[in-house]
Formats: C-alpha cells, structure tokens, sequence
C-alpha cells in the first residue's frame, strides 16, 4: 500500500479530536485504536503483520525483564537478538544465506520500531526509565503513528510527559505544526529527488567509496513508499 497524504491527515486530524474530547482515563485507547488502525491499513492480510507483531512482543518481553537482575546480566543478548531478528526480518543481503519467510509480510516503521525497542530495554535496564511500562504504553510509544510517517526517534523520557499534557500553548503547537511540515517537506519533496537521484545512477562517484548495499539501505530506508515485502 502507497501512503496518501490527504487520507493520512483527515485521519489525524480525526485522531486528534477523539483524543482531545473523551475522559482522559480513555486517551491511551484512543490513541491504541488509532495506532492500530494505522498499522494495519498497510496490511492485506492478518498474515502480514504476523513478523512485525513478533517483533514487537520479542521486545515487550526484553523490556519486562529488563529491570530484574537477569536482564541485566542478559542485555547484551537481548540487544544481539533483537537486532539479529530486525536484520532477518528487514532482509539485508549480508543474511541472504538464510531461509527467509515466503509470504508477504508487513515492513511500516520497523526501522524506527527497533531502535525504540532497543532505548527502552537499556534505559530500562540502566534504571534511566524507572516506572514500569504496560503493554498499551509500549504499543503507543513504539507504533506511534505520526513518528512512522516522518519520525523523529523521540525518548521515552519525552514522549510520555507530552501525551500526559492537560493543555497546549501556542509555541509548543507552533513548534509542532513546524517539525510536521519539515517531516512532510522531506518525505514528498525530498525524498522522491533523493530517490530519482539515485535511480538514475547520477552519482557514480560514490560507488567507489560506500558499498552498494549501504547506500540502498541508506535510500530505501528514506524513500521507500511500498511497505509491505513481495519478495
């Protein structure tokens, strides 16, 4: 499925309404609900969001144990398999040698999903994240979805107080609306020149210093549109 601006921002404003008019103890559903609906819009199938969904209970589990004495002797597994999986799921040609899933499976936001999951486990562990994290305050921090479109990578330490805000100011939505605009400036202006640039072979002279696998990732990462795999 292509992204469409137009559909993504009535959703959002939509989302923005419901999350602003109901009682704040019903604000983490609204935006779960939202956040799943987003997600699973990409998907033609319950099928193709199996990998993404293991993803995400892989690092919910890491996450919980992070804080007791076995996790954090274990982080440095943990992180190795977490990453080991995001590169098996993401199909990076150096792990072509292993079997991979043959069905279609959903890609949206994995990359900013990972190292979301990766902060929470370390600042967990390190006791930089001290409350305990629910399963819902996970799903909405990890699978934010205004940050799948454009990112940024935002801590947890400052995504949370955010939501939890009874009240905007004119700066911080100032603010906001700004950083929106420059993610949408990137994502439909930038990034379809990047991708053009490079498409048509126009900077030969980087070949010769950054390997061609490198730059896909660097280019497929940003300009990529289709996010679901075909392979």
């Amino acid at each position: 499925m292509s992204f469409n601006p137009l559909e993504f921002l009535v959703f959002f404003l939509t989302t923005i309404i419901c999350y602003r008019t109901v009682f704040e103890s019903m604000r983490p559903w609204v935006l779960f609900a939202a956040n799943v609906y987003f997600v699973a819009s990409f998907a033609s199938s319950s099928v193709q969001l199996l990998p993404l969904g293991g993803l995400l209970l892989l690092g919910y589990a890491f996450i919980k144990n992070s804080h007791s004495a076995l996790g954090r002797r274990l982080l440095s597994v943990e992180i190795a398999v977490i990453l080991f999986t995001f590169i098996y799921l993401k199909r990076y040609t150096f792990v072509g040698f292993l079997p991979y899933l043959q069905f279609p499976y959903l890609e949206l936001g994995m990359s900013y999903m990972f190292f979301r999951i990766v902060h929470l486990i370390v600042d967990r562990t390190s006791g930089a994240i001290a409350e305990d994290i629910g399963l819902i305050s996970y799903f909405n921090y990890v699978c934010f979805f205004p940050y799948l479109v454009s990112g940024p990578i935002q801590l947890w330490q400052d995504h949370f107080p955010q939501r939890s805000m009874k009240s905007l100011t004119e700066p911080l939505v100032s603010h906001s609306v700004s950083r929106m605009l420059t993610g949408y400036i990137k994502v439909f202006t930038v990034a379809p020149i990047l991708k053009l640039w490079h498409d048509a072979n126009a900077i030969n002279w980087i070949h010769s210093f950054v390997p061609v696998e490198i730059q896909d990732i660097a280019f497929g990462s940003f300009c990529r549109t289709d996010t679901t795999r075909h392979d």
